[in-house]
């Protein structure tokens, strides 16, 4: 799974528009695990199918993290219908693992 900056909403917008051919112009290499490593990602996921569970009118891909790599960068969000970034909230704190939120 190819997770992408906040900076490639055009890459995205390719891969939502109905195409025959999906990677036709879209630069990207072979992964070591047999699919697409696009160019200029934030994070890479590469898994093997373990399962495909049916939810509603859509399948839901289940995999095995292989491995992992990624970098320091804004993600892309897609929400509520519109690209957006995460932001801090201000005056939140950081919670320490293990911590009790419940008090």
């Amino acid at each position: 799974m190819n997770v992408l900056c906040a900076d490639r909403r055009d890459l995205s917008r390719h891969f939502a528009t109905p195409h025959p051919d999906k990677f036709l112009g879209v630069e990207y290499d072979d992964g070591g695990f047999g699919f697409p490593v696009l160019s200029g990602n934030l994070a890479l996921f590469e898994c093997r199918k373990s399962q495909v569970v049916e939810g509603g009118d859509h399948l839901m891909f289940i995999g095995e993290v292989l491995r992992v790599t990624y970098r320091d960068d804004v993600p892309l969000i897609f929400s509520g219908g519109r690209y957006c970034t995460p932001l801090a909230i201000p005056g939140n704190v950081r919670v320490e693992s293990g911590a009790d939120l419940t008090k």
